[in-house]
């Protein structure tokens, strides 16, 4: 009982890093803290005023196109399903050492997010061409778009593993491969996105 309580305890904390590592990718430059940008609000605040008041009554509003905005950097919108779902499943993993009856929920959310990263590989591709005209970038996005293949083809063996009973012993160890790849994955997304 010891050794389950510790291998979920260092399981649960391997989720908690991968699920801030992410959060390293964004720039510094774009997100600085309230202490060093105090005098630059006050600036920002100035010229937002005064830019305010020499446009156009009408040009002050945001408008909302719906089908635009959904139609628009759509991988974006779409990776989180996988990655959602294979976190919720890794988290039924621990919880599967003490009960058994949650390897139904594991198999199912890991095989929708195995068909969901297919859209996610799909819609990325489509995206990649437009990171990729930017030299400097090139080599990340190649990277990233590598890390998200292996983490979709990860997806697929684990719902292998889980469907198969004579592999299902196994299943945890692909679990945490997806983890890891997941997380390296997510990074250099971020790094793509905002940094």
């Amino acid at each position: 009982m010891q050794k389950r309580i510790k291998i979920t305890a260092a399981l649960l904390f391997l989720q908690i890093i991968i699920g801030v590592f992410p959060l390293l990718a964004h720039s510094k430059d774009k997100h600085k803290s309230a202490n060093n940008s105090q005098v630059g609000i006050t600036k920002t605040i100035r010229s937002q005023r005064t830019m305010a008041q020499q446009a156009p009554q009408h040009d002050r509003r945001y408008r909302l196109r719906p089908l635009d905005a959904m139609l628009e950097h759509v991988h974006n919108k779409i990776v989180h399903i996988p990655i959602g779902l294979g976190l919720a499943a890794f988290q039924l993993t621990l919880i599967s050492f003490w009960r058994k009856e949650a390897q139904v929920g594991i198999r199912w959310l890991v095989l929708v997010a195995a068909l969901s990263s297919v859209a996610a590989a799909a819609t990325g591709l489509s995206q990649a061409s437009v990171f990729l005209e930017e030299e400097s970038k090139g080599w990340v996005v190649e990277l990233h778009r590598n890390l998200g293949i292996a983490t979709g083809a990860l997806l697929w063996v684990w719902t292998v593993f889980s469907f198969r009973r004579s592999l299902q012993r196994f299943a945890l160890a692909v679990a945490i491969l997806v983890l890891c790849s997941m997380m390296a994955a997510g990074y250099f997304g971020g790094v793509l996105a905002h940094g």
